[in-house]
């Protein structure tokens, strides 16, 4: 992958079985990454599986599922480690909005991450 940044993970147990879906917010929903609310009418990723002997269910933004797919770069990950992954990398020390991955990214995830990045950047000012 011709990536400025690479957050996927070679060394991880798979689950026993995992059903990714997209599904339509029918109730409030909480991302497991970002912590940001899924709105009602609104699509995210869900992954329902077995991990470690437990049945676990994931959910994700949609905005975090694209940076979590793009940023990989086809290595595997770990639900609920994005942001956490993407700090151990010092991703955002790497990365510009030049990047070919960055490119990948829909508009709205872009300004996503642009609006992360600024958080980021205030919070490592001091």
């Amino acid at each position: 992958m011709d990536c400025d940044v690479c957050i996927g993970i070679s060394d991880y147990d798979p689950p026993e079985f995992c059903s990714e879906s997209t599904p339509v917010a029918r109730r409030p929903q909480k991302c497991g990454e970002c912590g940001s609310n899924i709105p009602v009418g609104t699509r995210y990723f869900k992954a329902v599986g077995k991990w470690d002997g437990r049945l676990e269910t994931f959910r994700q933004c949609m905005n975090c599922r694209e940076i979590q797919e793009v940023f990989s770069c086809g290595e595997g990950y770990v639900f609920g480690g994005l942001w956490e992954t993407w700090d151990d990398a010092n991703a955002f020390d790497a990365l510009t909005v030049h990047s070919p991955c960055f490119q990948k990214l829909s508009p709205e995830t872009r300004r996503f991450l642009v609006d992360r990045w600024w958080k980021w950047k205030e919070r490592t000012r001091k």
